[in-house]
């Protein structure tokens, strides 16, 4: 399979600024910085440039109280580095807003970086954030590369607080952000109404418990996860989960969760003998459970040594829908407890009840080692599984089916995978059907995964890499890398937009390269015309041709804790 390579057109022109201001301007220092950074945010200008400098913008703790309709934005190149020797509170955040509304903070290119290694020595770090939203509305936060904190990555909440209005975060956007190499999460999030997360990556986190990608884990039972969405987003080599959702300090008087992952990617996460378990995904409550649903749609966990999905809950607890998803070579690690699926009871030492609460629709799952692909775990404490289903296919060593252990009964429990030893034959090709993509307007490049099979009623995940002279993340949307074909269907498309960034930049080249897969194999290149002309590049016998083009464009315009595991 040969790449195939398409145009970013990249525009420049000047954004009118109400009131902007250069932060440099108010004093800044090459040794420290925090005063002329401070009084940069806090001044009356609505828009604040930090503006790149011969040296970092080294600064210590800054938390900004009741701040209103500011913009800030980090010029490409600019590092925000925390000072040493200054983060010696335990709550100490490099940004942190409160009680504050209407916020955006823009930084493609630019990066925040702590210094993980010092807060690791103090032995006592887990919230020193890089940033930190509390009681907040009204934010949007855009192309940061987040590094090395004592803490998260990213961390949204609220509790009550004397003069807020919330007790919660709202109405918050995250965009383009790269989290990585973070001491406890990637991100966490305990208590946050309207917040859509897309094209983040959140990798490499590890140090202290619970070392996940994400975690989406309350405190007090009065908080919220209301309307969070997660959208093309990838959770990769993180210590313990990509995605964690932990509800056990939630009851039945708090609101009902409302959580959604969409075309998310999730791989190679969990470290051997991790005190929580290694999964890619874990889903936890207590016995006291509080209602609602957390849906996983067209999600891809690839390549793990663990379990793939972990369930300790009761069936009454929040509905987890898994649709149209793929699981392939997981549970690679020959032993106990490894199972693909793994639901199990609650709770082990006290009386409980059924536990469950987990549907998979039309997955895919294949695995290699001798397991049955899911287990449901009971125990004496709890009359046993409720609630649970797979349906889909199941490529996995003979056969070995659903084991119920330790449980008096089932309940509306329905298990119809098509269970084989090898894949059905399956070949992908791609066309690239719509290119160039141009800034400031709304096409994008698209290009299609087609399969051809006699067996089309399971989802394919098909996945390509990404490269040549566009910044991913930059001068376009980070990508997944993974396109899921979705059951009893042919093709599926995916796209890649220009994102205005208000640089002078030349005409850059997109490649998209097919990865090779156990579960299909890539046929060559085709190329398809729309009734729209399109530009790209198509390598063919090793030499680039070019295709006749028009003016067809696209953009993205920026709009204005602890865990709990299986065992006895």
């Amino acid at each position: 399979m040969r790449p195939i390579l398409a145009t970013l057109v990249l525009l420049w022109q000047t954004p009118a600024s109400a009131s902007s201001t250069l932060a440099s301007t108010f004093g800044y220092n090459t040794t420290n910085a925090t005063s002329a950074f401070q009084a940069a945010v806090g001044s009356a200008n609505d828009t604040i440039i930090i503006d790149l400098q011969s040296a970092d913008w080294n600064v210590g703790p800054s938390s900004f109280f009741d701040l209103t309709n500011k913009t800030l934005i980090f010029q490409p190149g600019v590092v925000l580095r925390a000072l040493p020797g200054v983060f010696n509170s335990s709550g100490a955040c490099l940004l942190r807003f409160r009680r504050c509304s209407n916020i955006t903070v823009i930084g493609y290119g630019a990066e925040f970086i702590m210094n993980k290694p010092e807060y690791a020595l103090l032995n006592d770090s887990e919230w020193r954030h890089t940033l930190k939203l509390d009681n907040c509305s009204g934010v949007v936060v855009k192309g940061l590369t987040l590094r090395d904190s004592g803490g998260d990555g990213i961390y949204v909440g609220g509790e009550i607080m004397a003069g807020s209005t919330i007790n919660y975060s709202e109405n918050v956007l995250i965009e383009d952000i790269r989290a990585i190499n973070h001491y406890r999460q990637g991100m966490s999030i305990t208590s946050v109404q309207n917040m859509l997360v897309r094209h983040c990556l959140f990798t490499g986190t590890n140090g202290t418990l619970p070392e996940s990608g994400v975690d989406i884990e309350p405190y007090l039972t009065y908080q919220r996860i209301i309307g969070l969405v997660f959208e093309k987003c990838s959770f990769t080599d993180n210590d313990h989960c990509g995605i964690q959702v932990s509800m056990w300090e939630m009851d039945d008087t708090s609101l009902p969760i409302d959580i959604t992952f969409r075309d998310c990617y999730i791989a190679e996460n969990g470290r051997p003998g991790h005190p929580y378990g290694p999964d890619p995904i874990d889903l936890s409550d207590d016995d006291t459970p509080l209602t609602g649903n957390v849906l996983f749609e067209r999600c891809h966990v690839d390549s793990s040594q663990w379990t793939a999905v972990n369930v300790r809950k009761p069936a009454t607890s929040y509905n987890a829908l898994f649709t149209d998803c793929a699981f392939t070579n997981v549970s690679q690690q020959q032993i106990l407890y490894n199972t693909p699926i793994w639901v199990e009871v609650s709770d082990y030492g006290a009386p409980c009840t059924a536990f469950g609460g987990v549907q998979f629709a039309n997955c895919l799952l294949t695995y290699d080692t001798q397991f049955p692909y899911l287990q449901c775990n009971g125990w004496s404490t709890s009359p046993g599984p409720q609630n649970v289903s797979f349906s889909g296919l199941v490529v996995g060593p003979k056969g070995a089916g659903v084991n119920i252990t330790n449980s008096a009964d089932t309940l509306n429990c329905l298990f119809v995978a098509n269970e084989v030893n090898t894949a059905p034959p399956t070949t992908v090709g791609y066309a690239l059907d719509q290119a160039p993509a141009e800034e400031c307007s709304a096409t994008p490049i698209r290009f299609d995964a087609t399969r051809t099979a006699a067996d089309i009623s399971y989802p394919l995940p098909c996945r390509y890499d990404t490269s040549g002279t566009v910044s991913f993340g930059n001068d376009a949307h980070l990508m997944t890398g993974s396109l899921m074909i979705p059951p009893n269907a042919l093709s599926a498309n995916d796209t890649i937009l220009a994102r205005w960034d208000d640089l002078n930049e030349n005409t850059e080249e997109v490649i998209i390269a097919p990865l090779t897969s156990a579960v299909y194999t890539n046929s060559q290149y085709r190329s398809t015309r729309s009734t729209r002309s399109f530009s790209a590049l198509l390598l063919r016998g090793g030499r680039p041709v070019r295709r006749p083009a028009d003016a067809t464009t696209s953009s993205d315009r920026p709009a204005n804790v602890s865990s709990r595991r299986r065992g006895k």
